[in-house]
């Protein structure tokens, strides 16, 4: 009984940290990935109008 409490103590821990450190984390991640690629394509699109010379 009190190996499944702790086995059961043990998961909340994990979850909680899961829940509160790295799902934010791939979070932040995520919405740095598309504000970048999004910049990036700006300004390749801008200079597709530029000649190179």
């Amino acid at each position: 009984m009190r190996s499944n409490n702790r086995k059961r103590f043990k998961n909340h821990w994990v979850t909680a940290f899961l829940a509160l450190s790295v799902i934010p984390l791939l979070l932040v991640n995520i919405v740095y990935y598309y504000n970048t690629s999004k910049l990036v394509q700006q300004n390749v699109e801008s200079m597709k109008c530029k000649p190179l010379n």
